[in-house]
């Protein structure tokens, strides 16, 4: 059986799809058949400009062939992410031209590696897999703010996604919220939940300890995007509580500029800003972390999201406040004790939460969250499924 698996992202870089793809990559080499090939397509890391590890091969250690498209300089804007991804289809595209697969995997928060993956499929007659980690035009209508623009493109992204999603064989979603999206767009699909979840290195650390500190340290990890809007609101939370807290931001994105910005502004000293770390470094800044804090942006689209930054989070036992509605709150409410919700975007509201967690336990109990939702066991799972099914 011979596998292509397509994704923008894999380690070692840093983000929500690398730790997926990569985890899932590995299920599969672990649960294939002797003479099973697994060829992987992605990128040279490139989530954070800040972020660029070296000395990268192209053969892990445990067998799948895997092509880095090294991409040029971009920004997080959509021209340049659309020249980003257009290199890497091109590059895609040249690396299989002559080659045949039993299945093709697309892994996509971007609509586009799922249409790569469907033109690729179609070339060799392969069964297609896609795996969606967004409704890409459902959240480029609530961050991109341009009428005209979207008046123009969005259109066309819808046609490109009906055919798409109908080009596959399969399809799942990492999140419940994105179930009847897809099934209205492709009443056909065969549709799975093969959600996100911890990694090993979350699970086999002891987060209980901190340092000893006057004021509360509060802790987000993670992009620093539109979708997340930390600048609307950290700032102004962090005016109103900087006699007893602090905020410890780590991570890099298109918006730092504006979140920077905007923390002079309000003129506050309680707000500190790091690089982006390795996974390994992460670790310590969440053991020595008071409460652990991520929010979305007050847009239609996120209703439907679950972020993956949940899971090591809960991972911890540490509090954590969330600034999230829709899927990901009904989701909390119903799996992880120990965090206080709050409407995205309302300031006065994550304040008060922000109370209840200081005034209750500094570590919470979350055995059954971490069983039912280690991700080595999800994609051992989703692995086996990938490799019991055939193109009919």
């Amino acid at each position: 059986m011979k596998i292509l698996i397509l994704s923008f992202y894999y380690p070692p870089d840093l983000c929500a799809g690398s730790f997926r793809t990569g985890q899932l990559v590995s299920a599969l080499n672990s649960e294939c058949e002797k003479g099973t090939s697994i060829e992987v397509i992605t990128t040279m890391p490139n989530r954070y400009s800040s972020y660029r590890p070296d000395n990268l091969t192209d053969f892990e250690e445990d067998g799948p062939r895997v092509h880095r498209v090294d991409l040029p300089n971009h920004k997080s804007g959509m021209k340049d992410q659309a020249v980003a991804f257009l290199h890497f289809a091109k590059a895609a595209l040249r690396l299989t031209s002559r080659k045949n697969y039993d299945l093709v995997f697309a892994t996509s928060s971007r609509l586009m590696t799922g249409t790569l993956g469907a033109v690729i499929s179609r070339k060799c007659e392969s069964r297609l897999h896609l795996d969606i980690r967004d409704i890409f035009t459902d959240t480029i209508v609530d961050v991109v703010r341009q009428k005209v623009l979207i008046k123009t493109i969005w259109p066309i992204l819808k046609f490109v996604e009906r055919w798409t999603y109908r080009s596959a064989d399969e399809i799942n979603v990492v999140s419940k919220g994105f179930m009847d999206d897809v099934l209205e767009i492709s009443p056909k699909s065969i549709v799975t939940t093969f959600t996100n979840g911890i990694d090993n290195e979350f699970l086999d650390r002891d987060f209980s300890h901190k340092i000893a500190r006057k004021k509360t340290l509060i802790t987000y990890a993670g992009n620093f995007g539109e979708s997340q809007g930390l600048q609307y609101i950290i700032p102004e939370v962090a005016a109103e509580i900087q006699e007893f807290a602090q905020f410890q931001l780590i991570g890099d994105g298109g918006k730092k500029g504006e979140l920077i910005a905007a923390i002079e502004d309000v003129g506050v000293n309680n707000i500190t800003i790091h690089d982006p770390v390795s996974r390994d470094s992460l670790l310590g800044f969440y053991a020595n972390t008071d409460i652990l804090f991520f929010c979305l942006n007050d847009r239609d689209a996120f209703l439907k999201v679950l972020p993956s930054k949940l899971f090591e989070y809960a991972a911890t036992g540490k509090p954590i406040l969330a600034g999230v509605a829709g899927h990901a709150a009904d989701f909390i409410k119903e799996n992880v004790p120990g965090c206080e919700i709050f409407p995205p975007g309302n300031v006065g509201a994550m304040i008060d939460k922000l109370g209840l967690l200081m005034a209750g336990p500094k570590q919470y109990e979350r055995a059954s969250f971490k069983e039912k939702f280690c991700r080595k066991k999800i994609m051992r799972d989703y692995a086996v499924q990938l490799l019991k099914k055939r193109k009919t």
